[in-house]
């Protein structure tokens, strides 16, 4: 790559721009919005849109890594605004534009030309994504874009990247951030930037930030501090290996990136800017790396380092100012697309039909902002997220909440929501969400219904997710209805998936119990050996606090921890093993009564676990290189009055 443009396309310009308008034309989104799912996904999407329509507090009344912009990533227009949805894909296109302009512009060889355009044709859907690292994407490119031209309008680019992400994905904004008065600081310090413009930008930003949180229901200081717990734990919860293979092409990939810095560090010291490149280049990449490697779900994820990290090579192979490191790129450059061709396992063919099909840009209108009772009634019919009539009638205008995952339930019977702050429970991984979403059922404001089902993700436990509120349960609430599901599995274990889950009603009541726990056992454990759990008619939890390792910790750091199961057994001679979420079992689950199944569930609520099959023993087995071989648990006694 050069920024000198070579004779040939000094005469032949005009082809630049052509292939500029075609390649946009092909990559520009053909559905610009999206209507509403079920499942697990499409619930959270569904939540954060009915966030909006019960004007719910962001930080307070509910929590999540996304906020009230995340339907700008899901494309989700109910409740919301299909406008700024549209607007946002014209943001977003303006960016792309500008990026394909300027990499055309850069390219000196005719064979560039063609190589580039070719890549574009099968990987450059990343450009127009829409999402949180697209966003990073953009505001790293327009930071480096200020470095070279001190074009002021890169650096207001850059700032609402910045804020869009923010109140998009909050995790991604707080990195943004940070990366961008980093940036303003050393422009200060460089005499890039004046004083002035480095308060102006300040101000700017307090003051777009402050308004936004008013006209979004946001508490600023609660949606940063209740999202740090998700962020840090995610690692833990939602770590799911993928392929040896995958895994190999990607380390190729930093390995490469990478090298060129390390082999010229010295010319890299001499200059600012190139240091800054390095290290953003390098943060940029391990973040796509961990969001794309820590959860290996069907390819979904790691699809995205894979079209993405070419694009940060090429970014940075038009801003790096040293030789030897712009020649080594080159290659890189080619050989990373070469390695996203083949690493890609997503249908090529199906993202090429979809960038040709320009006529849906015109043929599939946004779906309405505020549906209709009837039109929602005849959506969950046809995708099985319907309940009985008694049921709507006994809910009637009460408010709801849905403890599982499937939310799409309180959208598709257009209940009232009244949500946790957390709003699925497999993602109330840590003590801290957990004890947030235990204080709202016991608080004033809690539900006045809950709607349950049982299940989970990933080979947990179906009934250990957020299970301390399960003591809420009992002390405020009595199950008064059941209703088999047609089109909803357990999502548990594998021979459990094809029986039907079941719904179950709880109802407030209006005389609350109040429920003693004390400690029974405390002691010290090690991995494999057998353990007896403690005979007792009550429910009994169990604590367990077992840590990583040193190299536990760096293998959890730079990739996912690793992983600890559980082998169960029962007094009826059955067994189950399943997976452990370190922080969910801080928590505490409950230990001593077998839950797989939905009647299962219903006889532990009915009865206080009396009915159920005891469980008996158990055994943890992990890597004692990565996990520490002892560990301390608590077995914790619930006394539910009658």
């Amino acid at each position: 790559m050069s920024i000198n443009i070579t004779s040939f396309f000094q005469k032949h310009d005009l082809i630049k721009k052509l292939l500029l308008f075609l390649v946009t034309i092909y990559l520009f989104p053909k559905n610009i919005w999206k209507s509403p799912g079920i499942g697990l996904d499409p619930s959270w999407e569904l939540s954060l849109n009915l966030a909006l329509k019960h004007h719910l507090v962001w930080g307070k009344d509910i929590v999540f890594t996304y906020g009230p912009l995340g339907y700008l990533s899901t494309f989700i227009p109910v409740y919301a605004s299909s406008f700024l949805i549209g607007l946002y894909t014209l943001f977003v296109t303006f960016m792309a534009v500008f990026f394909l302009r300027y990499v055309y512009n850069a390219a000196s060889q005719k064979n560039e030309l063609i190589f580039i355009t070719v890549f574009l044709f099968f990987h450059g859907h990343f450009l127009f994504l829409r999402d949180s690292v697209s966003l990073y994407f953009y505001t790293l490119f327009f930071l480096l874009h200020y470095l070279r031209h001190q074009k002021q309008f890169s650096l207001v680019i850059a700032l609402l990247c910045c804020i869009v992400a923010f109140f998009m994905k909050v995790n991604t904004g707080i990195i943004l951030l940070f990366i961008f008065f980093a940036f303003i600081l050393y422009g200060y310090l460089r005499s890039m930037l004046s004083l002035k413009a480095v308060l102006i930008f300040l101000f700017s930003f307090i003051s777009i930030v402050f308004t936004l949180s008013q006209l979004l229901n946001v508490d600023l200081i609660g949606y940063v501090a209740n999202s740090l717990p998700i962020i840090d734990a995610y690692n833990d919860a939602m770590g799911t290996f993928p392929g040896k293979i995958l895994l190999f092409y990607a380390a190729v990939i930093i390995l490469l990136t990478i090298v060129p810095f390390i082999v010229n560090v010295k010319k890299l010291i001499s200059s600012g800017n190139e240091i800054f490149l390095f290290l953003n280049v390098s943060l940029l990449l391990y973040v796509v790396w961990k969001q794309s490697f820590v959860r290996y779900d069907g390819d979904l994820h790691t699809n995205l380092f894979f079209i993405c990290s070419p694009f940060i090579i090429l970014s940075t192979l038009l801003f790096s100012n040293v030789s030897e490191v712009k020649n080594y790129l080159y290659t890189v450059f080619f050989v990373s697309c070469m390695i996203s061709l083949a690493a890609f396992s997503g249908p090529h063919l199906k993202y090429i039909k979809g960038n040709v099909q320009i006529i849906n840009l015109f043929r599939k209108p946004p779906p309405t902002t505020n549906p209709s009772p009837d039109s929602l009634k005849i959506a969950a019919q046809k995708k099985g997220r319907w309940l009985p009539d008694r049921m709507l009638r006994e809910i009637g205008n009460k408010s709801v909440d849905l403890l599982g995952y499937e939310t799409s339930f309180i959208y598709y019977n257009n209940l009232k929501y009244n949500p946790r702050p957390i709003i699925q429970s497999y993602s109330a991984y840590t003590p801290e969400l957990i004890r947030l979403n235990t204080a709202k059922y016991s608080s004033e404001t809690a539900p006045d219904y809950v709607l349950y089902h049982i299940g989970t993700l990933d080979e947990r436990h179906p009934f250990w997710d957020e299970s301390p509120i399960y003591q809420a349960l009992f002390e405020r609430y009595a199950i008064i209805d059941t209703f088999t599901t047609k089109k909803m599995g357990i999502h548990a274990f594998h021979h459990h998936k094809k029986e039907r889950n079941q719904i179950f009603l709880f109802k407030k009541q209006q005389a609350p119990k109040k429920a003693v726990k004390h400690i029974i056992l405390d002691t010290l454990i090690q991995l494999d050996g057998n353990i007896n759990i403690p005979k007792t008619n009550q429910i009994l939890y169990m604590e367990m606090d077992y840590e990583h390792s040193l190299l536990g910790k760096a293998v959890r750091m730079l990739f996912q921890p690793a992983h600890v199961s559980m082998e169960l057994h029962y007094a009826d001679g059955d067994s189950t093993e399943c997976r452990l979420i370190l922080p969910v079992m801080k928590a505490g689950v409950p230990i001593n009564k077998k839950v797989l199944k939905p009647r299962d569930a219903y006889s532990f609520f009915q009865t206080k676990g009396f009915e159920n099959t005891s469980a008996t023993s158990f055994s943890i087995h992990g890597n004692p290189l990565f996990i520490k071989n002892s560990f301390r648990i608590r077995f914790i006694e619930l006394n539910i009055p009658d």
